[in-house]
């Protein structure tokens, strides 16, 4: 037997109100959002590039993300478990080693393979 580890992947949007797309660490557990307004990055131990409001959500706290627009047939791209974000091939949120290590403190990130990728649509 033999484990493939997704470390980048990419996300055609389709009609959607809101989306989200990002990774989770998580080993062996299941996520619950409290109420259909949360997605991934709201949550602790995950990331995520919030396309509906221009934001990228880190353990639930956000940072703005200027210019960030989003139309049916975008393609967003994430990178090295999140250290890079594309938006249709434009560089949207680079991440210096310092500030994924500090987003991923917590998360014990040497174990790489329990970290996935996640995305929220409505």
């Amino acid at each position: 037997a033999h484990c493939r580890r997704v470390k980048s992947y990419e996300v055609t949007l389709g009609k959607v109100q809101r989306m989200q797309v990002g990774w989770i660490y998580q080993y062996n557990k299941s996520v619950t959002f409290k109420d259909s307004s949360m997605g991934v990055g709201d949550l602790g131990h995950t990331m995520a590039l919030d396309l509906s409001r221009s934001t990228f959500l880190e353990n639930g706290t956000s940072t703005t993300v200027d210019g960030l627009e989003h139309s049916e047939g975008c393609a967003v791209r994430s990178e090295d478990y999140g250290k890079r974000w594309y938006v249709d091939g434009k560089l949207v949120a680079p991440f210096t080693e310092q500030r994924w290590t500090n987003t991923t403190k917590n998360w014990n990130v040497n174990a790489v393979h329990h970290m996935h990728p996640m995305i929220s649509v409505k």
